[in-house]
C-alpha cells in the first residue's frame, strides 16, 4: 500500500482510521485503536473519548494478539464492544445503530456471510481476555446474530492497491 492502511485517505479527505472513529463515535463514548509498527502517525489521528493501546509484538503476532489487548484496556464489566480491522470500509450509520440494538454477539453480513464490525458481548470478551482466540476472532462467533447490509464492503479486506483503488473508484452514494 505504501503507507499503513489506517491512514489512507477517503474521498472525503479522512483517513480510514478517523472515518471508523468518527463513525463508532455515534454509538461508542469510548474507542481504543490497537497500534504496532506505526505509532506516532495514529496518535496523531486520536481525539477526546479515543485511546491506543501498543501492541509491542505486532511483527510477530497477529490480530488475535491485538484483539486480546483491546480487550484488556477495557473494563471487566463492559457490557459489549465493536471491532473492525481499520482495513474494511467504514460501514452506513445505520447498519451501525442496528448492529448495536442486536443481541451478542453480532455481526455486519452480506448475502449471508459474515464481514465487519463485530459486536461482542460479556462472554466473547471475557474470553478474549484469557488468551487471544486460537482460530480468531471467527471462533467465537458461531452462534453470532447476522446484520444484513445491503453492501458488499462489509465483507471487504483492502489489502492490497489494486483492491484500494478498486473500491474507491465506485460509486459510493
Amino acid at each position: 500500500m505504501g503507507q499503513p492502511k489506517a491512514l489512507l485517505r477517503l474521498v472525503d479527505g479522512r483517513t480510514l482510521l478517523r472515518a471508523w472513529l468518527d463513525a463508532l463515535a455515534t454509538v461508542a463514548p469510548r474507542r481504543i485503536v490497537v497500534v504496532g509498527a506505526v505509532v506516532d502517525p495514529l496518535l496523531n489521528e486520536l481525539q477526546a473519548g479515543e485511546e491506543a493501546v501498543h501492541n509491542p509484538r505486532w511483527a510477530e503476532t497477529g490480530p488475535a494478539e491485538s484483539l486480546h489487548l483491546g480487550a484488556l484496556a477495557l473494563p471487566d464489566d463492559t457490557p459489549w464492544a465493536l471491532v473492525t480491522p481499520v482495513d474494511v470500509p467504514p460501514c452506513a450509520l445505520h447498519e451501525l445503530a442496528r448492529l448495536c440494538e442486536a443481541p451478542v454477539p453480532a455481526v455486519l453480513s452480506h448475502d449471508g456471510q459474515p464481514g465487519h464490525p463485530v459486536r461482542l458481548g460479556p462472554a466473547e470478551l471475557a474470553a478474549i481476555r484469557r488468551a487471544p482466540p486460537v482460530g480468531g476472532l471467527r471462533s467465537l462467533l458461531h452462534a453470532a446474530t447476522l446484520i444484513p447490509s445491503a453492501r458488499p464492503d462489509a465483507l471487504l479486506n483492502l489489502n492490497t492497491p489494486e483492491e484500494w483503488a478498486a473500491w474507491r473508484g465506485e460509486d459510493r452514494r
